[in-house]
């Protein structure tokens, strides 16, 4: 497979510059920004009320809720550098040392594969729940938990900090400017696709399929659930039907979580799969150069991403919703009433 000289290191010859490819209309331009800027400010604003949530309300700190912590700090992180990478662009001859502008490059991909591997394991933690139940409180935990989101970000650390030094195609840069794209020049190909493929793509796949098997088991406890007859005689018909309720009630909050879970899969998906793609494009078809409004959109995407995560968590959970009320003192004046009715009665 003939690679690029860019992506070879050789660039001696032939060095790409922003100012060689077309920008984007004006009008394309500004939309783009202005949704950009906008998705800024959900990310930094929401997904920092997230942590606060979680670190401040006891009720909130349970094993998925940590799995949720980590995505959250991962998307908080992409914020900061979606800040760097604008202060880049307005100040594009900034002094940067290449092995600065390497890093920054790499620390791109830290949203994406933490996001990944932290998707990964609170689907691991459904799936223990659902499929193995008997199994999953010696299994899974708050500790356990918290463990594994700091190993993520341990390993996602390592990988996309120390690997590309090792293995780092040079550093050459454009036009002594780090110009921040999806050329990636300075980086080795063989790290992109390990990253690529080993740290998204494969992770993906997996929680599908774990997703796949936990729909089928669940499918399988309703009907059995449904297919039980009622016991004739009272005492058991009233043990039978508060059971039943039970089970009813445990499988439609699972079922809930589950499909939260699985909106931020999709979310996932969206947001850094077009990203893969453009990445593996370029290093398997180098004749082919992606425009610069694609590239736009694409970095769009996934800002919009870690931008409608921390939505989501407040929109599909009440227990955040309750927390965030408690956190700016915000209370329901029709629940007081209720309440109020309730003790009169």
């Amino acid at each position: 497979m003939a690679l690029p000289p860019s992506l070879l290191g050789n660039t001696t010859n032939s060095t790409i510059s922003p100012d060689d490819v077309s920008e984007p209309s004006s009008f394309a331009t500004s939309i783009i920004y202005f949704i950009s800027g906008l998705a800024l400010l959900v990310i930094l604003g929401g997904n920092g009320l997230v942590i606060i949530l979680i670190v401040k309300f006891s009720r909130l700190r349970t094993a998925t809720n940590y799995f949720i912590l980590g995505m959250a700090s991962a998307d908080f992180a992409l914020g900061i550098i979606v800040t760097v990478v604008i202060i880049m662009k307005l100040n594009p001859h900034l002094p940067i040392p290449p092995i600065g502008c390497l890093l920054l490059r790499c620390t791109i991909l830290f949203p994406a594969v933490t996001s990944c591997l932290t998707l990964l394991s609170v689907s691991l933690d459904r799936y223990l729940k659902i499929v193995m139940p008997l199994r999953y409180h010696d299994l899974m935990s708050k500790r356990i938990a918290m463990m594994i989101v700091i190993s993520i970000f341990v390993y996602t650390a390592l990988t996309i900090y120390v690997l590309p030094l090792t293995i780092s195609n040079g550093t050459q840069i454009f036009n002594q400017t780090c110009w921040v794209d999806f050329s990636l020049t300075i980086i080795h190909p063989a790290y992109l696709q390990f990253l690529v493929f080993g740290n998204i793509l494969l992770p993906l796949c997996l929680i599908c399929i774990m997703y796949g098997q936990i729909f089928r088991t669940v499918i399988q406890m309703i009907g059995h659930e449904r297919s039980i007859r009622i016991p004739q005689q009272q005492a058991k018909k009233m043990r039978y039907m508060t059971s039943r309720r039970s089970s009813r009630n445990w499988i439609t909050r699972e079922l809930r979580t589950i499909k939260t879970l699985v909106i931020l899969l999709g979310l996932c998906i969206f947001g850094w799969v077009p990203f893969c793609g453009v990445v593996l494009f370029e290093i398997y078809n180098p004749s082919y150069q992606v425009g610069l409004k694609v590239l736009s959109v694409i970095r769009m995407c996934t800002s919009l991403n870690s931008a409608a995560n921390p939505i989501v968590y407040s929109l599909r959970s009440e227990q955040f919703r309750l927390c965030i009320r408690k956190l700016f003192g915000i209370t329901k004046k029709h629940s007081n009433v209720t309440n109020r009715n309730n003790t009169i009665s």
